[in-house]
C-alpha cells in the first residue's frame, strides 16, 4: 500500500512527526538554520575559530558538547539559544503542512523548539492539565484553536522535547 493510499483510507489515524528537516527543506538562506545557530554559539562560547559540525554527530550531540565546553551557565546558554530563534519565520512548506494537518484533523508532534509551525495558523497555547503545569517540562502544552479532548483525532501542535516559549525546557533537539 502506498502512502497516498494510506492517507485516503479513513480507517487510519495519523500523526505527523516533524523534526529539523522541515527547516532544511528548500532552504536557500540561513534564516532558520540550526547548524548556523549552533556554530555561532560555539564560536561565541567555546572557540572563535570557524568550524563545521562534524559529520556523524547529531545536532543534539553538538549542543551537548557546546553546553559542556561553554564558559556560560547552562541557563544563559538556553536563553540565548531561544532568543536566536525569535526571528525565525515559517516558509510556504510550513504553511502547507499545517494546513493539511488542520484540514485532516491530524496532530503534529515536533521535536523542534521554534514556533515556525504554530506561526502559520491562528493558534494559542493550551495546557492539557493546567493544575499540573510546569514550564520545566510542559508535555501537556500544545498549540490549538480550541481545547483538545482527544489528541489522536484533533489537530494541535505538540512540542515533544521542549518549547522556545519556555526557555528552561530547551536542551536542543533540533
Amino acid at each position: 500500500m502506498t502512502l497516498k493510499d494510506l492517507i485516503k483510507d479513513r480507517n487510519y489515524k495519523f500523526a505527523l512527526v516533524i523534526g529539523n528537516g522541515v527547516n532544511r527543506y528548500n532552504s536557500i538562506d540561513t534564516n532558520n538554520s540550526w547548524d548556523s545557530m549552533l556554530l555561532s554559539l560555539w564560536g561565541k562560547h567555546v572557540s572563535s575559530s570557524s568550524m563545521t559540525i562534524p559529520q556523524g554527530i547529531s545536532l543534539t550531540e553538538f549542543y551537548d558538547a557546546l553546553d559542556l565546553n561553554s564558559k556560560s551557565e547552562a541557563k544563559d546558554l538556553q536563553k540565548e539559544f531561544c532568543n536566536l530563534m525569535a526571528d525565525w519565520q515559517p516558509g510556504l512548506h510550513h504553511q502547507a503542512i499545517t494546513d493539511w494537518a488542520r484540514k485532516k484533523r491530524t496532530p503534529i508532534l515536533t521535536t523542534n523548539f521554534e514556533d515556525t509551525l504554530p506561526a502559520t495558523q491562528s493558534l494559542s497555547t493550551k495546557h492539557a492539565d493546567s493544575k499540573k503545569f510546569t514550564d520545566f517540562y510542559p508535555w501537556g502544552t500544545y498549540y490549538s484553536e480550541n481545547e483538545v479532548h482527544n489528541p489522536s483525532t484533533e489537530f494541535a501542535i505538540w512540542f515533544i522535547n521542549g518549547m522556545q516559549k519556555y526557555k528552561s525546557t530547551n536542551v536542543a533537539y533540533g
